[in-house]
C-alpha cells in the first residue's frame, strides 16, 4: 500500500485504502484515509487496487458484488 498510495498521492489522487488488520493510523501518516468497509472503499473509488496475497480468507474478496458498487466509469 505504501508505494502505490505515495504515487497516486503524487498524481494528485485522493487516496484511501480498507485494510481490516492494520492498526488504526497506519495510513494516516502517508496522508490517506482509511474506510471502514470494503463496500465503502467501492462506492467512492475510481480506480481501484488490489494489494494482498491470494489466501483463502482473499479469494473472491471482490467480486460481481463489490464491482458493480463502483461509480460508473471506475476502473
Amino acid at each position: 500500500m505504501t508505494a502505490t498510495a505515495q504515487r497516486a498521492s503524487a498524481l494528485g489522487m485522493e487516496v484511501a485504502y480498507y485494510a481490516p488488520y492494520r492498526p488504526p493510523g497506519c495510513g494516516e501518516a502517508l496522508g490517506v484515509r482509511r474506510a471502514a468497509t470494503l463496500e465503502e472503499l467501492a462506492r467512492e473509488s475510481w480506480a481501484l487496487s488490489l494489494h494482498c496475497p491470494l489466501t483463502p480468507e482473499t479469494s473472491g474478496m471482490i467480486d460481481a458484488r463489490v464491482l458493480s458498487l463502483l461509480p460508473r466509469g471506475a476502473c
